[in-house]
């Protein structure tokens, strides 16, 4: 999907970066943000995952419609996590929602000092958390924009948000500078 900006649905043409396929190297979004998040919006990605997570709704037991609490866990230092993680939270939400579900949504974020990886041999992971955390952090305070405040995505006719919900209740950010 993301190799070929001719096959972009025009959902995502305006927002993404056409010289983003020629850094593509195989699977997934191999460490870059945008194209994370864009697997989201091109082909049948968004289609399955809304499938996947309805599904699980279904599964659920009767009688604990307003005691589900959804816990996110994504890591912020490369493409996939640090690009979908505004995203994730509110289909999730959404999906509940439509199914008459009230839900609560944790968010556990993994800074890039989790994971081995030096940082001269890839210097975008603290741009990709930087990034990312400075949208959590915006939308995680959509209460206080006095009704301004949205989330809003089209990923397809079927799949649209627009939501005044802050991304998560709380979120934890988890280092591993300090082992306490």
């Amino acid at each position: 999907v993301l190799k070929d900006p001719g096959k972009w649905p025009d959902n995502i043409k305006s927002w993404m970066n056409e010289s983003l396929s020629a850094n593509l190297v195989g699977a997934g979004a191999g460490g870059i943000r945008q194209a994370g998040r864009g697997l989201l919006f091109g082909g049948d990605t968004i289609g399955k995952l809304w499938t996947s997570i309805s599904n699980k709704f279904t599964r659920l037991e009767p009688g604990d419609e307003t005691n589900l609490i959804v816990y996110v866990f994504a890591g912020v230092g490369g493409g996939t996590g640090s690009g979908t993680i505004v995203d994730i939270p509110y289909i999730v939400r959404e999906i509940a929602r439509k199914a008459g579900w009230a839900i609560k949504v944790y968010g556990y974020i993994f800074l890039p000092d989790t994971y081995n990886v030096e940082r001269n041999s890839a210097p975008h992971i603290e741009k990709n958390s930087y990034a990312a955390l400075q949208e959590i952090d915006s939308l995680m305070n959509l209460d206080n924009m006095q009704g301004a405040g949205h989330f809003k995505a089209f990923y397809a006719p079927d799949y649209v948000i627009d939501s005044t919900d802050n991304i998560f209740e709380s979120c934890v950010l988890v280092s591993g500078k300090r082992r306490t």
